[in-house]
């Protein structure tokens, strides 16, 4: 093997390290949310929004990416599309975080699989793209997973479609601008920051926080380590998506669901129904289509 191929394969086996360390922490993430015990998802979402501003904004200082976040602070077309991008990724850090909290990880599950789907989807009515005789298939299984689990169960996937949805669209409005990931993802929670901030301190007032109110100080590290758990698989996954190909990034986005299935089922005991067996067999063969006509396109 040359020096060219060797440095070539080097390269690909660390971005797939990469790969691998950004969606297992995102698969595993669950365990902490439920680690940090009966506080608020509320709350837990204001403390995200602030540390996660305080620790990417020391990355890019520490970085040297400050010009380009300056950049962006000048754009006020950027500006307002971040916003909307911020207000759907907050709602959907809510969702996850509530759905953890009350024994739904097999759901929200669920919706991180479709998720790639209702990008397709998004991309064909939004943007005009083709959807292809295999994409078309896998659109039409999720759609009967979801009808018959609906159907069974009498009750829709509502936090599933949500996180599926939500972050469909947040991808969608993200492609509108060009910026750095850590720049946008401080952005994103900057402008919620204050907001966070504000309700911190009512609810300290109130006496109703659950953050430094004299209780358990690993359940403090916890929640102000949110930030790091936030920012550190995005870095990752940047790293990730700079030495692999698109198809290659795509084939590991199925681990984090994964990783969350088998903590719903295996870790936390939810049940696991014919209906729910029925429906994400349907999903994974889904996935599987997608994943095999994303590496014959390439």
């Amino acid at each position: 093997m040359s020096a060219p191929e060797m440095a070539a394969a080097a390269r690909t086996r660390t971005g797939a390290l990469y790969a691998l360390a950004a969606y297992g922490l995102w698969g595993l993430t669950p365990i902490f949310w439920r680690a940090i015990g009966p506080v608020g998802a509320l709350e837990i979402i204001c403390h995200r929004a602030l540390w996660s501003t305080v620790f990417v904004g020391l990355m890019i200082a520490a970085g040297g990416r400050l010009p380009e976040l300056l950049r962006v602070l000048r754009d006020w077309r950027t500006l307002r599309i971040l916003a909307l991008s911020g207000a759907l990724v907050m709602g959907n850090w809510y969702v996850f975080i509530w759905a953890v909290q009350r024994a739904y990880v097999l759901e929200t599950s669920l919706g991180y699989y479709i998720n790639p789907l209702v990008s397709v989807l998004l991309g064909v009515l939004v943007l005009r793209d083709r959807l292809g005789p295999f994409r078309m298939v896998a659109v039409g299984l999720a759609t009967l997973a979801v009808a018959y689990l609906t159907w069974s169960l009498g009750v829709a996937p509502w936090m599933g479609l949500f996180l599926a949805g939500s972050f469909g669209l947040y991808g969608l409005i993200r492609k509108m601008v060009v910026v750095d990931p850590l720049a946008g993802l401080f952005i994103e929670t900057g402008l919620a920051a204050p907001f966070a901030l504000g309700w911190m301190f009512w609810t300290a007032h109130t006496g109703e926080a659950g953050f430094l109110s004299g209780g358990l100080a690993w359940r403090d590290v916890l929640m102000a380590s949110s930030g790091l758990i936030t920012a550190l698989p995005l870095v990752w996954f940047a790293a990730a998506a700079s030495r692999l190909s698109l198809s290659s990034v795509g084939f590991f986005q199925y681990l984090a669901p994964s990783i969350n299935f088998m903590i719903a089922v295996f870790l936390f005991g939810e049940p696991f129904t014919h209906a729910h067996f029925v429906a994400f067999s349907l999903i994974w063969v889904a996935c599987a289509l997608v994943s095999y006509d994303a590496l014959r396109r390439s």
